[in-house]
């Protein structure tokens, strides 16, 4: 006796879904001039200023390398922390969400700490810029892509489109709701 909840051909498949879910959560805000614009703009450049800063000085000032080497990691692996921290909130705080999503998040964060403190251990203790340049700059290219998987469906950076009939205030057709009674002209 065979039955639909004992047939593993019937079962979903989990692996999958997971996997369509990141691959479309990738591809979706790329359909979003708004969402790529914020992204870059606020994500990247003003939120990525420290960091920016610290690049600027270093080439620009030529000034002793190793030191501005070590303020560079500083303050890359402090940036991503931050991007990563918000991204897993922004996930945790809708919900809606399906739980390998929120596992994938949390296990990425954890990937993402892992990084800074190996950055943090290899650049600012031991003063290897060389060596904590690789977690720190694994951790923010995992970081930047958490926020943007983890923002994807974010209603508030997405384009929607305008109904039609929103100049005109909805479907003239309805009653309006409220009560005249008592107002004099």
């Amino acid at each position: 006796m065979n039955t639909a909840s004992g047939n593993v051909s019937d079962q979903p498949n989990h692996w999958q879904e997971f996997w369509q879910e990141i691959k479309e959560r990738a591809r979706k805000p790329l359909r979003h001039p708004t969402f790529v614009m914020y992204f870059v703009g606020i994500i990247i450049i003003l939120g990525g200023l420290g960091f920016l800063e610290a690049l600027i000085s270093s080439v620009m000032l030529e000034q002793k390398p190793e030191i501005e080497w070590g303020r560079l990691i500083s303050a890359c692996y402090t940036y991503f922390l931050a991007i990563a921290a918000t991204a897993a909130v922004d996930l945790i705080l809708s919900l809606s969400q399906r739980k390998f999503l929120m596992m994938f998040f949390l296990l990425c964060c954890l990937a993402v700490v892992l990084c800074a403190i190996l950055a943090a251990i290899l650049g600012t203790f031991r003063g290897n810029a060389a060596a904590a340049a690789v977690p720190s700059v694994l951790g923010y290219v995992l970081a930047l892509f958490l926020w943007w998987v983890g923002n994807a469906n974010n209603a508030n950076l997405l384009d929607t489109p305008i109904k039609p009939d929103a100049t005109t205030g909805g479907d003239a057709q309805t009653q309006p709701a409220g009560d005249l009674s008592g107002f004099t002209v």
